[in-house]
């Protein structure tokens, strides 16, 4: 699930386009009554899937009601956590060997208005992976914060490189 509001990208790294608002965040949000995941691969012979839910519709028919849904949400929380709530509901209903496994959360490094409502309402460990540069590592508070929210099962800390020249 994109959660990252402020720069969707979840779906283009999947490579599984939402083009209507019940397969995104959005829709989930109030914009549509349907939650329909995309599926973004699903292997041949063997069982299992990943589903995608974009942040958004990437038709330009939905810019401005994308506009409206970023700035509600930065205003009033409580709008991801209750397309959190849609979700979980959702999921809980499906037949018990088409549930998920997993569901990931993807936002990037930081406390955004759309992080905290997510992990509040879809209890689990956190994973937060980040590259060493300057920004993510003066982190630390933001770090414990995510964590503290599932203090049974705080979760994982990964740090990774881009440049493998570095030897780190």
């Amino acid at each position: 699930v994109d959660v990252d509001i402020e720069a969707p990208s979840l779906d283009l790294l999947f490579d599984s386009v939402a083009f209507d608002v019940g397969t995104t965040l959005m829709g989930l949000c109030g914009w549509s009554d349907t939650i329909e995941p995309v599926t973004a691969f699903a292997p041949r012979d063997e069982e299992g899937k990943i589903d995608v839910i974009a942040c958004r519709p990437r038709s330009e028919n939905y810019d401005m009601d994308f506009a409206a849904f970023a700035v509600r949400a930065s205003l009033d929380i409580s709008i991801v956590r209750e397309g959190i709530a849609k979700l979980k509901r959702h999921v809980l209903k499906m037949p018990a060997e088409q549930r998920y496994d997993l569901v990931f959360f993807d936002h990037r490094t930081g406390i955004a208005p759309s992080v905290l409502p997510a992990l509040r309402e879809w209890r689990g460990p956190t994973v937060v992976f980040v590259r060493p540069d300057g920004l993510s590592m003066q982190a630390q508070n933001t770090f414990a914060s995510l964590f503290s929210q599932n203090p049974e099962n705080p979760g994982a800390f990964v740090s990774f490189s881009l440049d493998f020249d570095e030897g780190k």
